[in-house]
């Protein structure tokens, strides 16, 4: 601290959610941790990799453990990769995608993927296909995503969260972007599938022209159609 005031101490990880799991022996170790190093540690890191539905399950536990401890120590989500061998490299950008909104918006202080670079190139190696660079510096469809979503959102907040009733659930963030005030929607289909409609309302509130644009995956942006103060 004395060396560098602005550097964040935190742990190097933990590889699972909670100290009920069966790997982890020495029971309410975690908590105690997260508990009696309140003042010294910056944020605790969570190490929760696989797909999308066990992320939020194994998240949701971590929660509810850290509400049952009354544990206030900011988190990070480290380590939460998923593997896009067997050619599933879209569906692996889609994780990556929907685990770091999710996570921006339940307040990881920051985010990491597992890892930068290959450490191989044998498509039938689960190992090799955590990287968003192959092995030879080639960017593949997870490097693609995670960049238009740090550019779309760079500088901005979460602000909200909706959810209708059929379950579907979008992220609001807001900022400014060259001087102009700018909300982001972010949703996806949790059902697959080739997308979906969203229709919004809102309120011009003496804005001189109200634009509203669609971006994909991958950063491809298209304008979309507006009727008054209703955007579709």
């Amino acid at each position: 601290g004395r060396g560098c005031p602005s550097a964040r101490v935190i742990p190097s990880g933990w590889a699972v959610e909670s100290s009920a799991h069966p790997m982890v022996r020495q029971k309410g170790f975690q908590e105690r941790v997260m508990r009696e190093c309140r003042d010294v540690l910056d944020a605790h890191p969570v190490h929760v990799h696989g797909s999308w539905p066990m992320h939020v399950s194994r998240m949701n536990d971590f929660f509810a453990m850290r509400a049952n401890e009354g544990i206030d120590l900011p988190w990070f989500a480290n380590e939460t990769a998923v593997t896009c061998v067997y050619c599933r490299e879209e569906a692996a950008a889609e994780t990556l995608w929907r685990k770091v909104v999710w996570s921006w918006a339940h307040g990881s202080t920051d985010y990491c993927w597992y890892n930068l670079r290959a450490t191989g190139d044998d498509e039938f190696n689960a190992e090799h296909g955590y990287g968003l660079l192959t092995r030879d510096y080639h960017p593949r469809d997870g490097f693609a995503a995670f960049s238009a979503l740090a550019t779309l959102l760079e500088g901005f907040d979460f602000t909200q969260r909706f959810e209708n009733p059929s379950g579907r659930v979008a992220y609001l963030f807001t900022g400014r972007r060259n001087d102009i005030d700018e909300k982001v929607l972010v949703a996806w289909d949790r059902q697959g599938g080739d997308g979906f409609t969203l229709n919004m309302k809102v309120t011009r509130a003496g804005c001189r022209r109200l634009t509203a644009i669609a971006v994909d995956l991958y950063g491809n942006r298209n304008e979309v159609t507006s009727c008054d103060n209703e955007t579709t």
